[in-house]
């Protein structure tokens, strides 16, 4: 089974937003240079990641373990 990491998920969604990075930077008011550094494979904040989580509906669930 293959699973996707919370940075993988929020990568992959901000790939998706079509208008770019620079409309996302705008929209949610983290830098564009950090939503680039983050796509490229650097470390954000938790802080940065939820409001761009928030705005592209990104949603941690998690596995509950027995």
């Amino acid at each position: 089974m293959q699973t996707n990491s919370l940075s993988d998920v929020l990568r992959a969604a901000i790939a998706d937003f079509e208008p770019g990075h620079n409309e996302l930077a705008r929209k949610t008011g983290v830098a564009q240079p950090i939503i680039s550094r983050f796509v490229a494979g650097l470390d954000i904040r938790l802080a940065t990641a939820d409001k761009l989580a928030t705005f592209l509906g990104v949603i941690a669930s998690r596995k509950r373990h027995r």
